[in-house]
């Protein structure tokens, strides 16, 4: 993602991400993005997050590109307030997992809870209106 005025670099294609400020975070690495177009990740440089939360609104003002998982920028595509270069989605290895201990006395509403997470990642997603730079 990077912000709606474009940040000032023009990218035309994926390899135009190569030598752009990329944001990176501890749990999206580059190499997921990158390895979907046959490319190898640049060096991990330049600014890492934690927090999701601060990596977009570093993307969102200016400071670089970020790898987001969509559900977190859903609000800010549709206000334009960061924008997607590409009308690409990489699929992600990495998951979730509901875990807890087997005697624990609230076993009910555990399962209930877990139903319903279930229910939420199965659930149709909104469909956004391509954006482009």
């Amino acid at each position: 993602m990077q912000p709606a005025d474009g940040g000032g670099a023009r990218l035309a294609g994926p390899e135009d991400l190569l030598t752009a400020p990329l944001l990176h975070h501890g749990h999206r690495p580059w190499s997921l993005w990158f390895g979907q177009f046959g490319l190898a990740a640049p060096p991990q440089e330049g600014l890492r997050f934690e927090d999701s939360v601060m990596l977009l609104e570093a993307a969102a003002q200016g400071v670089g590109v970020a790898l987001a998982r969509s559900g977190l920028i859903e609000q800010d595509l549709r206000t334009g307030r960061l924008v997607r270069p590409f009308e690409v989605s990489v699929p992600s290895e990495l998951g979730f997992f509901v875990v807890w201990r087997a005697d624990s006395r609230k076993s009910s509403r555990i399962h209930a809870l877990r139903d319903w997470l279930l229910a939420e990642a199965k659930s149709p997603q909104p469909q956004h209106e391509p954006m482009t730079i």
